[in-house]
């Protein structure tokens, strides 16, 4: 973040006690604004590094997928301009457990492998987003794959110990 402001530094004349602060904050969508205004929360203060020469490094590690301020304060008065920062999921992952992680979408999972690749969950199984596919219940189904609900039909699980298969009944 550029910042034009003189930096504290000891001088002959006198010590410059001023501190360099920097803090980030969500900025909380409300309630029936159609993504068009927000509230800020509490500023989050983080530490600030002196790199050398004229040179600070501010780490910022947001808890959070949303959009973030972030500023920084020379002995209590703000230098420059505060910077919006985007926090998002990369591609082909969508905001889960409430916005503090990413993960799969509805109907999909990612295998414990490492690949971060979504896949679809199989036929006869769901999942919720960010999490594992599961087994229908007994008396539902989902026809397809990527499902992200078991629905109520007349299914027939065959089943023997080199594995389970799903019949689904042909609509008429």
């Amino acid at each position: 973040m550029p910042v034009d402001h003189e930096l504290p530094r000891d001088s002959l004349e006198a010590a410059d006690n001023r501190r360099l602060t920097a803090a980030y904050r969500y900025w909380v969508e409300e309630e029936g604004s159609g993504g068009g205004g927000g509230a800020a929360a509490a500023w989050r203060y983080v530490d600030v590094e002196y790199a050398g020469g004229a040179q600070y490094v501010v780490r910022v590690a947001p808890q959070m997928i949303g959009v973030c301020e972030a500023a920084v304060w020379l002995g209590g008065e703000e230098v420059g301009s505060g910077i919006r920062l985007s926090v998002v999921c990369p591609t082909g992952l969508v905001v889960a457990a409430g916005g503090l992680s990413c993960g799969c979408p509805a109907g999909r999972y990612m295998p414990d492998d490492g690949s971060q690749q979504c896949l679809s969950c199989v036929q006869g199984s769901w999942s919720d987003i960010g999490g594992e596919c599961k087994l229908c219940a007994a008396a539902f189904c989902s026809p397809s794959t990527r499902a992200c609900a078991c629905l109520h039909c007349r299914c027939t699980f065959v089943s023997t110990p080199e594995y389970m298969h799903l019949q689904v009944p042909r609509r008429p």
